[in-house]
């Protein structure tokens, strides 16, 4: 593997005979096999990712007249197609499996690798032991950066069997997170990327059906292929130029002025919302799912206690939340109401902050847990919740 390096300046003048300073030169990393380099990256030392290591020069700066001293890392590789991110000062790619004498079923990792002072050279750790399975075949990327609200960027890696999985870095409290992002109706995601005005766009097919879509934050959107416009005088909705009936014969969810509707089926490209309303924006819905590990009990002495119990109460702290359902000991999620007693007809009810209760859940279970999620569409987000358990 080699490095060619163009003259300072003159990105297509790779005259290596040339002198001077500035001028182009040819280095060689020294590797005992035959690799490939995919990827050059510039941290505080420059980083070379090749199909089975990872290089840093220990020069801080590079001169025609000084030999380059590049270092090996790590023999973990980098998958082609992924590419490498910093975040937080940290290195972060996906590791590769492309030796020709290796065990294809060995899988991938997430590694995070940084300059140690102490040891004068880059570490890499891996940071994707609890989400092996959620890492597997990945062949693409992107970074979305931090928005608005949100306490972390955003790191989107795709697989090849149309799984979409996000990445989230806090480092200063030491959180590395992975989740699953499910596409509606079973469908694939098959290319990602994010734009110059930090929008994700992704490329999704559904039952023969493919779609460019733009990831949206709730507060604007809760649907995924999402058509906007208004309807007519009778209530009908078809979307801008007819733009609905790309789900003909499918359920979507729709939100009028504010108010939810639906399941509603698509009808020769229109939906029937009983009533005008001026904003309106339908699409499919995919309710979220979070699920806890499973509770045991510890003894003084440190011992687990295996055996039954029940998750009998729950307090969910939310922030602006519209919709909630909660489940335990193995039963399915029920809807939670957020203002019981109110009823609007003409206009939604305002997003509620604060405590969520829920008592009387029934069922006992090993290794019990809770599960939080949605019934109808609405904003969600949770800070913490408290749960109460009889073992």
């Amino acid at each position: 593997a080699a490095i060619a390096l163009s003259e300072v300046g003159e990105y297509f003048r790779l005259n290596i005979e040339a002198g001077g300073s500035a001028a182009a030169r040819l280095d060689k990393l020294r590797t005992q096999t035959s690799e490939e380099i995919i990827q050059l990256f510039e941290s505080s030392h420059l980083l070379v990712f090749t199909t089975q290591g990872e290089w840093f020069a220990a020069n801080r700066t590079l001169t025609k007249d000084e030999p380059v001293n590049y270092v090996s890392v790590s023999r973990n590789g980098v998958q082609r197609g992924v590419p490498v991110v910093e975040i937080e000062g940290r290195v972060y790619y996906v590791s590769g499996n492309e030796r020709e004498t290796g065990d294809a079923a060995q899988g991938q990792a997430v590694y995070s690798s940084a300059y140690d002072d102490v040891s004068t050279r880059y570490v890499s750790e891996p940071e994707s032991l609890l989400a092996g399975h959620l890492i597997q075949d990945v062949d693409g990327g992107a970074l979305q950066a931090k928005v608005r609200r949100n306490a972390a960027a955003r790191w989107w890696l795709k697989d090849r069997n149309g799984r979409l999985i996000c990445a989230l870095v806090i480092r200063n409290q030491e959180i590395m997170a992975f989740v699953e992002w499910v596409p509606a109706d079973g469908g694939r995601v098959l290319a990602l990327s994010v734009d110059g005005q930090n929008q994700v766009w992704l490329t999704i097919e559904r039952r023969g059906t493919v779609t460019h879509e733009v990831m949206e934050e709730s507060e604007l959107n809760l649907f995924q292929g999402a058509v906007r416009g208004q309807t007519d005088l009778a209530g009908r909705f078809s979307g801008q130029s007819g733009s609905l009936s790309i789900w003909e014969g499918r359920d979507v969810y729709a939100r009028a002025d504010g108010v939810i509707h639906g399941p509603l089926r698509v009808r020769a490209g229109k939906i029937d919302l009983a009533g005008p309303a001026t904003d309106v924006v339908a699409g499919l819905w995919q309710p979220p799912v979070f699920e806890s590990l499973p509770y045991f009990r510890l003894l003084p002495n440190e011992e687990v206690l295996m055996r039954p119990a029940r998750l009998h109460s729950v307090t969910v702290n939310v922030i602006e939340t519209e919709s909630i359902a909660i489940g335990a000991n193995g039963s399915a999620p029920q809807d939670v109401p957020l203002q019981p007693g109110t009823i609007l007809h003409d206009r939604a009810p305002p997003p509620v902050t604060g405590p969520v209760r829920r008592s009387g859940l029934l069922g006992w279970t090993y290794g019990t847990t809770l599960t939080i999620s949605q019934m109808r569409p609405g904003r969600l987000q949770v800070r913490d919740y408290v749960p109460e358990i009889t073992f």
